[in-house]
C-alpha cells in the first residue's frame, strides 16, 4: 500500500514545491537581489525545471486510472472511484491554463502508436492497442479549439 500512497502523493508535493518556489521568488524579490544567493540559486534552478515537473504530474495523474481500475478489480478500491477519478481527468485534460495533461496524452498516444507500427508487433496486441486507443479518444471530452 505504501508505494501506492507515494505515487498518489507525488503530484501533491511536486505542486506544492512548484507553489513554495513562487513564494520564495516573491520573497527574495522583496528582500533585494543580493539575498540570499543560495536559496535564490535553487528557486531558479526549480524555474528551469517547472515544464519538465508539470509533465511528470501530468502523466502521473494519467497513470492513476490504470492503477485505479486495477484496484477496483481486485478489490481495493470502490466502483464509484473511477468515475470520480475519470471527472478529474477530463477537467483536467480540457484545462486551458494548464495543457500538460492534453499533451502527454498526446505524446503517449503517438509513442504507443509508433511501438504498434513497428513490424515486430504481434498482430493481435495491435489490435488490441488499436480499440484502446480509440475507446480513450471517445472518452475523451473535446477541448475548447476543438469546440469552435
Amino acid at each position: 500500500m505504501t508505494p501506492l500512497l507515494s505515487v498518489v502523493l507525488m503530484p501533491i508535493f511536486l505542486f506544492a514545491v512548484l507553489h513554495l518556489t513562487t513564494s520564495l521568488r516573491s520573497r527574495l524579490n522583496i528582500l533585494g537581489p543580493q539575498s540570499l544567493p543560495l536559496v535564490r540559486r535553487f528557486v531558479t534552478w526549480m524555474e528551469s525545471k517547472q515544464q519538465m515537473l508539470l509533465r511528470v504530474i501530468a502523466f502521473n495523474e494519467i497513470f492513476l486510472m490504470p492503477i485505479l481500475l486495477i484496484m477496483v478489480f481486485t478489490g481495493k478500491a470502490s466502483l464509484l472511484m473511477p468515475f470520480i477519478y475519470y471527472r478529474f481527468l477530463s477537467l483536467r485534460y480540457t484545462s486551458t491554463r494548464n495543457p500538460y495533461c492534453r499533451t502527454v496524452f498526446f505524446e503517449l498516444r503517438i509513442s504507443v502508436e509508433q511501438l504498434c507500427n513497428h513490424p515486430s508487433f504481434p498482430q493481435f496486441l495491435r489490435n488490441v492497442v488499436v480499440r484502446m486507443i480509440s475507446l480513450i479518444n471517445r472518452l475523451a471530452p473535446p477541448t475548447m479549439a476543438a469546440a469552435s
